[in-house]
């Protein structure tokens, strides 16, 4: 689940993406699959999930495919303040501007589950490792 401006709030399950504009007291179904997480930034919205990652630019009305996203099973995704989009999955986490992918080198665990950016770094979480802090620079 994840919090967007004011009452809002988007929830990720196995059945899909919803979201609810009242806190969560009725929530609207905007996209099918099973999502596993979603990062939001103003009116753009990215769902992750098995074999699912899917871009809203219009506050989740419509959903597209990502380009050039490696096909994989993602668990995680956030914007950093500087607006790159990092995506976690089992194998790999990629650093990309929504059309462009990087993986990101010097993670000693693979099997990413959970990020979180601030300003200034990612923090990692991965499966059996521990948590990891990456610069943002």
């Amino acid at each position: 689940m994840t919090a967007g401006r004011g009452d809002e709030v988007w929830i990720s399950t196995p059945n899909g993406l919803f979201h609810s504009t009242d806190a969560g007291v009725t929530a609207t179904k905007v996209l099918d699959g099973n999502v596993k997480n979603v990062a939001v930034r103003g009116s753009e919205v990215v769902a992750v999930g098995e074999n699912l990652v899917q871009l809203s630019i219009d506050g989740g009305r419509t959903f597209a495919p990502v380009p050039n996203t490696p096909a994989a099973d993602y668990d995680a995704a956030t914007y950093a303040a500087d607006g790159s989009l990092y995506l976690g999955s089992r194998t790999s986490l990629l650093r990309g501007d929504g059309k462009h992918w990087t993986t990101m080198p010097g993670l000693p665990d693979r099997d990413v589950r959970s990020l979180l950016a601030t300003r200034d770094w990612l923090f990692v979480g991965t499966g059996s490792s521990g948590v990891y802090r990456l610069p943002l620079s």
